[in-house]
């Protein structure tokens, strides 16, 4: 095996306990380090894994946005799960996730007002129509009054900096109001490394 075993017959050629049993020129055990070539010896160190769960509501033509962190950076978005909660059938409206540098808190603002972070979604217009705020994020178009459930994979939405996660409700049109809710996961602290690896 190419170890040193100067002395490793001594100490237990009368313990009869040892296994296995001393012979001369018995070779010594392996180091407790990682050999050089071990791959786990390069593996970086894992990310952290969070889960943030929102409910928002909002009325006709209004936009509602709710934040939670920081994360620290690199990060990376692994999912989207959440359920739309619509009260009538002539609600258009959507969840757009994003992230910002600084923390983001609106409530019942109106569907006219600039977003002013970046969001994940981005949709072009459908069959010519244009719907404002609904053309980002997920949709649950117009008619659709039960629950609609929706996971979808992100992955390799990466802020390098510390960062906040934006969660953003909007409905477009519709006399009633309407909820999203659901979680979002985040590995949070991935090395540059694992970065490398996961991007390619």
């Amino acid at each position: 095996m190419g170890w040193n075993s100067a002395g490793f017959e001594i100490g237990n050629v009368l313990d009869r306990r040892a296994y296995p049993t001393a012979r001369l020129k018995r070779t010594g055990p392996p180091p407790t380090g990682i050999a050089v070539d071990d791959p786990a010896g390069a593996l970086p160190s894992p990310a952290r894994t969070r889960a943030v769960q929102f409910y928002i509501e909002v009325g006709a033509n209004q936009r509602s946005t709710r934040s939670a962190g920081p994360f620290q950076g690199p990060a990376i978005v692994d999912r989207v799960v959440t359920v739309s909660d619509p009260i009538a059938a002539n609600d258009n409206f959507c969840l757009f996730p994003g992230y910002s540098d600084a923390r983001v808190e609106e409530s019942l603002v109106a569907t006219t007002v600039a977003v002013s972070w970046p969001t994940w979604f981005e949709r072009l217009a459908i069959q010519g129509a244009d719907f404002g705020v609904n053309t980002r994020g997920i949709w649950n178009s117009v008619g659709l009054t039960q629950k609609v459930n929706w996971d979808m994979p992100v992955k390799g939405i990466v802020p390098l900096t510390n960062w906040f996660l934006t969660m953003t409700v909007a409905q477009i049109g519709g006399v009633a109001g309407a909820a999203w809710a659901g979680y979002i996961v985040v590995l949070e602290g991935v090395s540059r490394e694992a970065l490398a690896l996961y991007a390619g």
